[in-house]
């Protein structure tokens, strides 16, 4: 197991496979984010579906200072996984604990994964976010770290037996170095039990 050390959070790599019940219970948490129709239907099933993608990445998000106050041996509040489709780009998904959204702590950790990726992976050009067109959250999310929005795949997702579009929004290296992201700090805060960050 790896380590990436951050400010509040740390990243631990590979995802404990024993903690699969938990990312399939994020996954599920937030009712305004539309499951698609392919969404696997238990924890198993899941933890099969990330194994089959041989250029899978999982990073497991760890609250270090316990600024949650997560009740558990390791304080894991969420999942980031990064896939290196290509040589060039590198797509990264999140799921999370809601708590663990609001507080901010999942935009660290995914600004500590960005960071990384950049800068121990000299290839890489960009790195992409793919989500449902009505996810605003993650959306939101991404823009918060400076990637932009660059379209759609049209009708790419079924929810609800409905096609659905994905937007795509991407940060390149330039803009990385431009933003000057390895330098910004994301501090954590204490939110009110229905306030929301990103939405």
């Amino acid at each position: 197991m790896k380590i990436i050390e951050g400010k509040d959070v740390d990243l631990i790599t590979p995802f404990p496979p024993k903690e699969m019940k938990r990312i399939f219970g994020w996954l599920r948490c937030y009712r305004t984010i539309p499951e698609l129709d392919t969404f696997p239907k238990t924890p198993e099933d899941l933890a099969d579906q990330l194994a089959r993608v041989p250029t899978l990445q999982t990073f497991g998000i760890v609250d270090k200072n316990n600024f949650l106050g997560v009740r558990h041996e390791v304080p894991l509040i969420g999942l980031y996984t990064f896939d290196q489709d290509t040589k060039l780009n590198g797509n990264i998904h999140v799921a999370s604990s809601r708590k663990a959204w609001n507080s901010r702590l999942v935009d660290q950790a995914g600004l500590l994964l960005i960071n990384h990726m950049f800068r121990y992976t000299p290839d890489l050009l960009r790195v992409t976010i793919s989500t449902p067109s009505q996810n605003g959250a993650g959306r939101a999310l991404a823009r918060s770290w400076g990637f932009r929005y660059e379209g759609c795949f049209r009708d790419a997702v079924i929810i609800n037996n409905t096609p659905n579009n994905m937007a795509i929004m991407g940060l390149t290296r330039t803009d990385w170095n431009d933003l000057g992201l390895l330098d910004r700090i994301i501090d954590p805060i204490v939110m009110e039990k229905e306030e929301l960050v990103h939405g």
